[in-house]
């Protein structure tokens, strides 16, 4: 581990953990985020190698799968008796400790500066111990907060999981976000102060003017939802709001584009999409116009979104938002609930339209606003182009990462330090 890096903060070497590589392969914004942080890292002189927790296909160079079934004999055989009895917990300590295994492993042979870590499952509580370098926390999506949104049961499987993220936030040496509504719903739900945290928004490439939507080459009435069909991302309130305004515009179309898994209602009803569709769009004529085309590349993603005339985030809850930031970058005109990180991407009425979270009929008004404006939809578009380009751009990005890595780097407490320094949340 190098302590006497330049205050430029250029040339750090930095680890950054990811649950699934590559990018392509997974519909995950954590992995976006990676693969976008990566690069723009490297742009800037800093040497980046990633640890994935799945990988599929062949591997890049400075890019290592992690081995969750590390070690052998009667340590492999005790490993695998507790993912019996509690897997929850077990699987965590797991790739914990696979991830401490393999920075162990870099430090004997490269020079290690920092090591950057999802808030997922509590994995870095299990890494932070005997770490070599400092290890910074990134809230990606704590779950006492996408889990409620998830409609996950708030039982002791629940709490267990929550306590141990809380446990890895409290330990880290630093904690990010991608925006000040993670950051602060964080600090409030587990009463911390969390000094020195950082606010960093996610990165986003720009399009060159040339490549952005346009509204004469875009589809009138053309509705695009990018997203899983699940609760958290709203699927449900997309549809209902798309039925509400069906019979007055004949010629919108809604295309549907992500994973498709099962929606959990209000009531806790699983719902499969077509039997959804069936239910909440009853006229045949209307489900003829919703286009569902399930997972698509990047590529394809991109060429919807100039195509549409308006696209929609309807979740409940973002602690960033990749799908309105990629879209406003293009310059799409976006309609997206007013809640968490999108609150802070889109400017209502400036930028794009916010409504009401979960209210299909405030979704619905504002798309007939737009339908029936169709020049402040692209004044709209131009303006939230405008705003990605001067707050998401990556190079941006990466400096005030680096930046940031330099001051924790700086700052972490050795020996006998570090022990007092920590405390626990509960």
């Amino acid at each position: 581990m190098s302590t006497d890096r330049p205050s430029s903060s250029g040339g750090l070497s930095v680890v950054m953990v990811t649950p699934g590589w590559p990018v392509s392969a997974f519909a995950n914004g954590i992995v976006s985020y990676t693969a976008a942080m990566r690069l723009a890292l490297g742009g800037e002189g800093a040497q980046v190698r990633l640890l994935a927790s799945r990988v599929r296909g062949e591997l890049e160079d400075g890019i290592e799968a992690l081995d969750l079934e590390h070690g052998e004999g009667l340590g492999k055989w005790l490993r695998k008796i507790t993912v019996r009895i509690n897997p929850d917990w077990s699987l965590a300590r797991n790739m914990g400790a696979s991830i401490g295994a393999r920075l162990s492993a870099l430090a004997k042979h490269h020079e290690l500066d920092i090591v950057q870590i999802p808030d997922s499952f509590g994995w870095s509580r299990y890494v932070q111990p005997a770490s070599p370098v400092p290890v910074v926390v990134r809230l990606h999506g704590p779950w006492f907060l996408n889990g409620v949104i998830d409609g996950a049961r708030q039982d002791g499987k629940f709490r267990r999981r929550v306590g141990r993220e809380g446990q890895a936030i409290v330990d880290a040496d630093a904690i990010s976000a991608p925006s000040a509504s993670v950051l602060e719903s964080t600090r409030k739900y587990y009463s911390l102060e969390l000094p020195g945290a950082k606010v960093i928004p996610n990165p986003v490439e720009p399009v060159p003017a040339e490549k952005r939507w346009r509204l004469d080459h875009s589809a009138p009435g053309r509705i695009l939802f990018v997203g899983r069909f699940d609760r958290h991302k709203g699927a449900d309130v997309m549809i209902e709001a798309f039925a509400q305004l069906a019979g007055r515009y004949p010629q919108a179309r809604l295309v549907m584009v992500g994973p498709l898994r099962q929606l959990v209602d209000d009531d806790g009803r699983k719902w499969e999409i077509k039997e959804f569709l069936q239910a909440k769009v009853p006229e045949a004529a209307v489900r003829q116009r919703i286009e569902v085309l399930g997972q698509q590349p990047l590529a394809a993603v991109m060429e919807l979104r100039r195509q549409a005339f308006v696209t929609v985030v309807s979740s409940r809850y973002e602690t960033f938002g990749n799908v309105a930031a990629e879209a406003m970058n293009l310059g799409c005109p976006v309609v997206a609930s007013h809640t968490g990180g999108l609150a802070e991407i889109v400017e209502d009425q400036k930028t794009g339209l916010l409504f009401k979270p979960g209210d299909a009929g405030a979704l619905a008004g504002q798309l007939r606003h737009l339908l029936d404006h169709p020049a402040r939809a692209a004044e709209l578009g131009g303006a939230g182009a405008e705003s990605c380009w001067r707050r998401y751009r990556p190079q941006e990005i990466a400096r005030q990462t680096l930046e940031f890595y330099q001051q924790v780097i700086e700052r972490r407490p050795s020996g006998a330090d570090e022990g007092e320094a920590r405390g626990r949340f509960t």
